[in-house]
């Protein structure tokens, strides 16, 4: 979605993360962005990295893999606004 060291990539730096303010937000991403194509809304499927990391006995971790998949959302979290009832509960 977002290029590397392009203007919108950039400015994310720049901004670090969304502003939320009384009469709206300052995003960190255009909203046909953060609001459709790259959203974390319930729909999908979503373009994701799955990371497979080791941590040894010590502490020590090794990236032992990553590979390109797709991720699709059942339900809003709470962070989205989904009520607890939308959720899933922490046994599934």
């Amino acid at each position: 979605f977002v290029e590397y060291g392009d203007t919108v990539d950039l400015e994310a730096w720049t901004r670090g993360e969304t502003l939320y303010l009384p009469d709206g937000k300052a995003g960190l991403y255009p909203p046909v962005l953060a609001e459709a194509a790259a959203s974390l809304l319930p729909a999908g499927p979503r373009p994701a990295v799955v990371f497979a990391v080791r941590v040894a006995g010590d502490g020590a971790v090794k990236l032992d893999g990553a590979e390109r998949a797709g991720n699709r959302l059942a339900a809003a979290s709470a962070s989205t606004g989904g009520e607890s009832r939308t959720l899933p509960s922490d046994s599934e």
